[in-house]
């Protein structure tokens, strides 16, 4: 493959020639067999469109030299999951990432200058962003609708952010805005309703109307500019917390119970901080708690507790069980109202992390009473409601309404095979007829079946743990007899606790 135009082919995993140092215009638009594309060495530049709507590309290596990425070189490609951009490239152009929905990991080096329009847009599996020093401008909607990203972190240099560059990151909540950006244009951040953990230069010039606009959730606490931008004056553990640095864990254990429940103009604590970032670390947290218990309950201005911005932030199964189970030692001390959280969560979460917020609630909380038929019913009408006005920012995805309707009618809250799951999500879609008891009791029948299932293969392990006994038993004594009433009793209490599953005269078919 020396050279070539375009490829057609129908192969998975595909080496470029290390004579070839340029992708063509559309050379592997719409090829859906595609998985894997090893780059040469001396590629300097990706046509346009090069790798469109590659539906199954998971893996492609961009090496130093590369200096252009074309427009929508690799859009929609829904598969991709790791992006490094290497130092050698200036400009990401205008949609070149857009709807990659499975990008989770994706590294800008330094060297990037420019991040055209609607560069990423649409990249719903981005957690955290980097951007480097040597990007100057981040061009309109670049990172539009990123509905998971939680953390940005800029860097001095960074001069404009254009209209619309994280309009629509619902989830984001940690920002910090450098000294020399100089102007955020309008919508810049609409829809960022949980962006609350932001930090400003002290030297910023950006004024108070650009902040008010940029920044409408602190319209809310009547927090001014000029608060933001001196918000961790004489707070350097709250500082130390927000940049989350090498030596953070000294910062906390130079710290007293009194530096923990410190507020600063959001009303947030350190352990506010800390827990609104994208980086947690569970050792961090079992210190702060060993050295202040109550830092847990305070309040910010929003009235939130830390363990909202853990929820919120999808913070791992290790640490969201220790913040629950702390709230269980303490359950007198302050309420619990998990309704709230599930109705906070299905707008800003996935459903996979919704339901194991759900299974680690009811591991550490067993007999806290939640409205699930309530919530379910209001979660299906706020979903039908936002797809009827065809309303395309929309926040509630259908898997998080089909994780409420199986928590409602299943201890497990994964009642389900993939097959069931699938039909569900598909009746959910049908916005011409959804109703909430219709697809609810779809999810007991399917609920229903599970756990038949669940008790027939419970049946048949059963069975098999008493045959081994019995076997076992005959063996160490051979004038026992298989009808002997002691060796039944022996082997039934020794081989298990779910007796009552078990059908009736079950032994009658062992021998």
């Amino acid at each position: 493959m020396a050279s070539f135009n375009s490829y057609r082919g129908s192969e998975t995993h595909i080496r470029i020639d290390p004579s070839v140092t340029s992708i063509p215009h559309e050379a592997f638009f719409d090829n859906d067999q595609l998985v894997e594309v090893e780059l040469p060495d001396n590629i300097q530049s990706i046509g346009g469109r090069a790798f469109t709507n590659c539906c199954s590309l998971t893996t492609i290596h961009l090496c130093e030299g590369l200096q252009t990425i074309g427009y929508g070189a690799f859009l929609d490609c829904t598969s991709l999951r790791q992006v490094t951009i290497p130092s050698t490239v200036s400009i990401v152009h205008y949609q070149a990432f857009r709807r990659c929905t499975s990008l989770v990991d994706l590294h800008l080096c330094d060297g990037l200058q420019i991040i055209g329009s609607y560069a990423f847009y649409d990249c719903t599996s981005l957690h955290r962003v980097t951007i480097p020093s040597t990007i100057s401008v981040i061009n309109k909607y670049a990172f539009c609708r990123c509905s998971s990203l939680k953390e940005i972190q800029f860097f001095e240099g960074l001069r404009d952010i254009l209209e619309g560059a994280f309009y629509d990151c619902m989830s984001l909540m940690h920002i910090n805005i450098p000294s020399t950006v100089h102007s955020i244009e309008s919508e810049a951040f609409k829809h960022c309703s949980l962006l609350r953990n932001v930090a400003i230069s002290p030297s910023s010039t950006l004024g108070d109307e650009a902040f008010l606009e940029s920044f409408q959730t602190f319209q809310d606490i009547d927090c001014k500019f000029d608060m933001i931008k001196s918000r961790f004056d004489d707070l350097p553990l709250h500082k130390a917390c927000f940049d989350h640095s090498h030596q953070l864990m000294e910062s906390i254990n130079r710290g007293s119970s009194a530096d923990f429940l410190k507020a600063d103009c959001l009303g947030m604590t350190p352990l506010h901080v800390l827990a609104c970032s994208g980086m947690h670390d569970l050792e961090l947290y079992r210190r702060i708690y060993e050295i202040c218990p109550r830092a847990l309950f305070a309040r910010d201005k929003w009235g939130d507790l830390p363990l909202a911005y853990i929820i919120l932030s999808e913070a791992p199964k290790e640490v969201l069980h220790f913040f629950l189970e702390m709230h269980r030692r303490n359950a007198r001390t302050i309420l619990l109202d998990f309704s709230v959280m599930i109705n906070r969560l299905a707008k800003f979460t996935s459903g996979k992390y919704m339901r194991q917020a759900i299974q680690a609630q009811r591991i550490c909380f067993p007999d806290l009473e939640v409205e699930w038929d309530s919530i379910g019913a209001g979660i299906l009408r706020d979903f039908q409601e936002q797809n009827n006005q065809h309303d395309q920012d929309s926040v509630i995805h259908h898997q998080t309404v089909r994780v409420i309707l199986e928590a409602s009618v299943s201890r497990r809250s994964a009642c389900m095979s993939l097959e069931h799951q699938v039909e569900i999500d598909n009746a959910i879609e049908r916005r011409w007829w959804v109703n909430y008891e219709i697809i609810r009791q779809m999810v007991i029948d399917y609920a229903q079946l599970y756990h038949n299932q669940m008790i027939g293969a419970t049946t048949i392990l059963e069975m098999t743990l008493w045959k081994l006994k019995l076997n076992e038993a005959l063996q160490m004594n051979p004038n026992m007899t298989v009808d002997n009433q002691e060796l039944r009793g022996q082997s039934r209490s020794d081989s298990g606790k779910v007796c009552n599953v078990v059908i009736p005269n079950v032994l009658l078919f062992l021998y």
